[in-house]
């Protein structure tokens, strides 16, 4: 059986919003500064302070990250961004509803906007199981924005494993049509 594979906009169980940033070159890396969010976040309940600090999470080709079938958080906000690229989303509320999510960068999606860029972003709200799916031949890498880092979820007991794919994932993720 083929697993239906859907855009971020159908998505019932995430929400996509943009991130304006200003990119200042620091030597051979850039600083990525959030200067303000989607409208639409203050809907979601987020302030600016939650996109705070953030850090990057590298996803090896055909390889996952997110735990062996995925996890959720009842505290943590995250939010991710793919500056350009391809990853397969497996998200699920704590009832089981799943989804398969194609968060494809490579289609211009960036908005220059006078020196500043708007990257979509996917929003994940508290108690969302998720995992991230590298289909791809090269490593990608995710900026992820949060309050709390892994390492703080961890600690405070926050990372709760959690069925995000519906089997096995190798399985699964053979079945995906992109």
């Amino acid at each position: 059986m083929i697993k239906e594979v859907i855009s971020i906009k159908n998505s019932r169980l995430i929400k996509p919003i943009y991130l304006t940033c200003r990119i200042n070159r620091n030597g051979p890396t850039y600083d990525i500064n959030p200067l303000k969010t989607d409208p639409r976040t203050k809907e979601l309940g987020l302030e600016l302070e939650d996109l705070m600090p953030s850090y990057f999470v590298i996803v090896n080709p055909k390889a996952h990250r997110g735990g062996i079938s995925g996890h959720y958080h009842n505290k943590k906000k995250e939010i991710y961004s793919l500056i350009n690229g391809r990853l397969i989303f497996f998200v699920s509320d704590l009832s089981g509803n799943r989804e398969i999510i194609d968060f494809d960068t490579r289609i211009p999606n960036n908005v220059k906007e006078g020196g500043k860029i708007k990257f979509p972003v996917i929003y994940l709200p508290p108690k969302v199981a998720h995992l991230v799916y590298n289909p791809l031949n090269y490593t990608q890498t995710l900026l992820v924005l949060s309050r709390y880092s892994d390492e703080e979820a961890f600690k405070g007991g926050d990372i709760i494993e959690f069925d995000a794919v519906g089997g096995e994932l190798k399985k699964v993720a053979s079945e995906i049509r992109l």
